[in-house]
């Protein structure tokens, strides 16, 4: 019972609750992008080619994606960069820079110095 249980809840498996979820996940966020005026600016802090493949951006014409990482990223995408920085601190990127701002896979790690 617990390894269907742990199938059921395994989003790298296509079926799956979680695969489920994060599928009407992806479709809102395409129908909130959607209903944006062409060219679309996304930054997306922490995020990965795979993410955008999934949703159904990558390559898409009238949408730049900004991969913001600590290490450089695979772009191979035409509408997709990858910049190294911290989420911590978005001060290279002026005011309205971007017109969407997606953290999806950002981890909080507290330095023993911020304490």
């Amino acid at each position: 019972m617990t390894a269907r249980l742990r199938g059921l809840a395994d989003g790298r498996r296509p079926g799956s609750v979680a695969d489920r979820f994060r599928q009407r996940r992806f479709v809102r966020f395409r129908e909130l992008v959607d209903a944006l005026p062409r060219p679309v600016r996304i930054l997306d802090v922490g995020g990965t080619t795979v993410f955008w493949e999934r949703v159904g951006y990558a390559g898409h014409d009238g949408v730049e994606i900004v991969l913001l990482n600590l290490m450089e990223q695979p772009a191979p995408h035409g509408n997709m960069t990858s910049t190294v920085g911290d989420a911590a601190d978005l001060t290279a990127f002026g005011d309205d820079a971007f017109d969407v701002v997606v953290s999806n896979c950002v981890l909080n790690l507290v330095r023993p110095e911020d304490k």
